[in-house]
C-alpha cells in the first residue's frame, strides 16, 4: 500500500493555545515524537473537549495505517504467528 499523507482536522481558533499546550504536554511524556524531516505516513489529528472540560486529542488513523495493517483471519493464524517470534 502507498503510504499517505493526512492533512489535520481543523481546530477552531479559539481552541489553538490550548491544543498546543495538550500536544507540548504529550510529547513530555513521550506519548508523540515531534519530527526533524517528513516521514511517510501521516496520520490526522483530532481534538476535542471531555465533558469534564480537560481535552482530548488523539490521531485518527482510520484512513491511513488501518487499511494497511494485515489482520490474521483466524485466532489459530494469529497464536501460530506469535509463537514463532
Amino acid at each position: 500500500m502507498t503510504p499517505v499523507q493526512a492533512r489535520p482536522h481543523r481546530c477552531p481558533v479559539a481552541e489553538e493555545l490550548r491544543v498546543a499546550e495538550a500536544i507540548r504536554d504529550m510529547e513530555k511524556q513521550g506519548i508523540f515524537k515531534k519530527v526533524k524531516k517528513p516521514k511517510a505516513w501521516v496520520s490526522d489529528s483530532v481534538s476535542r473537549e471531555k465533558p469534564d472540560g480537560s481535552l482530548l486529542v488523539c490521531i485518527a488513523p482510520v484512513q491511513t495505517m488501518n487499511k494497511a495493517i494485515e489482520v490474521p483471519s483466524s485466532l489459530f493464524q494469529l497464536l501460530m504467528n506469535y509463537c514463532q517470534s
